[in-house]
C-alpha cells in the first residue's frame, strides 16, 4: 500500500496506523509522568521547578488519550 515516486515508496498513513502511533506515544508519555511520581523526579524547564501536581493532571490526561486512541484503533 503506497505510491511510488522514482525510487522511493511513499505510504500512505492509514486511520488505523495513525491510533496505533498515538496510543504509543501517549502511553509512554503516560509511564513518564507516572514513573515521575513514583520515583519522585525533578523537572526543571529553565529555572522553573514544575510542581508534582503536573505529573498527576499528566497521567491523567496522556492515560486517557492514549486509552482513546486505543479504542479507535479498533
Amino acid at each position: 500500500m503506497g505510491v511510488k515516486v522514482g525510487r522511493e515508496k511513499l505510504y500512505n498513513m492509514t486511520h488505523k496506523i495513525y491510533f496505533q502511533i498515538t496510543s504509543a506515544i501517549f502511553a509512554i508519555i503516560t509511564l513518564l509522568h507516572f514513573s515521575r511520581l513514583i520515583f519522585g523526579w525533578t523537572a526543571i524547564v529553565g529555572d522553573y521547578e514544575v510542581p508534582m501536581w503536573m505529573s498527576y493532571v499528566g497521567t491523567i490526561a496522556a492515560g486517557f488519550l492514549s486509552l482513546q486512541a486505543f479504542k479507535l484503533n479498533k
